[in-house]
């Protein structure tokens, strides 16, 4: 695959973010409820080439070891959504500059 090339943005969330999904346009969605539902979805999807990005909800991510799935290649980028209360407590400044720290190595200051 090629830089250029278009990647799939897939994500894995609880059935009531799924029309939310729907309407960001995420390509495809898949349903967990619980850790097994989302190691079996990632053990599929980190070996799909086409796939570029992960979204997944971080009530879905806590009890799973996401780096075990990054470190297989570049791609997918894989990406925790805020979903609880005590997430959406959190600074969206720090929320944004953490993300931004993982991703590209560095550290962002938003003023």
């Amino acid at each position: 695959m090629s830089l250029y090339e278009k990647s799939k943005v897939i994500a894995i969330v609880k059935k009531e973010l799924v029309p939310l999904m729907k309407i960001i346009g995420i390509d495809t969605i898949f349903v967990a409820e619980n850790r097994n539902d989302v190691l079996n979805v990632l053990e599929k999807v980190v070996r799909d080439r086409d796939v570029g990005v992960v979204v997944i909800q971080r009530s879905l991510a806590k009890d799973v070891n996401l780096l075990e799935f990054q470190s297989i290649g570049l791609y997918p980028s894989i990406i925790t959504i805020p979903d609880a209360s005590e997430d959406l407590s959190e600074s969206p400044r720090s929320f944004y500059r953490d993300l931004i720290r993982r991703f590209i190595g560095y550290e962002v200051y938003l003023e």
